[in-house]
């Protein structure tokens, strides 16, 4: 979600000008590196996740919380890749003033 919002601009323009094709292949790069980026992190968590907690909070059961860490973070991982296509509804929405 961090990286996701550098590639507004572009989308922007692109859609501005009516380059179709152009906005699909930003946003199949914008994809593309906020997956590789959340991979890695998680990535990396998977690998030294156990020895942070270790480290952090020797005192409890590391072991359950690892592994409940983990379940809770499958869902992101997804997220993280797909975060740059909800700016896609933003960009193609047309001003309508709600009836209240």
């Amino acid at each position: 979600a961090v990286v996701a919002p550098a590639f507004q601009p572009k989308m922007l323009e692109t859609y501005s000008h009516g380059e179709h094709d152009q906005l699909m292949r930003w946003s199949y790069l914008a994809m593309k590196t906020c997956g590789c980026l959340c991979s890695l992190f998680f990535a990396g968590f998977l690998t030294l996740g156990y020895n942070f907690y270790e480290l952090w909070i020797p005192e409890q059961d590391i072991g359950l919380l690892y592994r409940l860490t983990v379940i809770a973070l499958v869902p992101a991982i997804t997220l993280g890749i797909i975060s740059p296509m909800f700016y896609i509804y933003t960009l193609t929405v047309k001003r309508v003033i709600p009836f209240i």
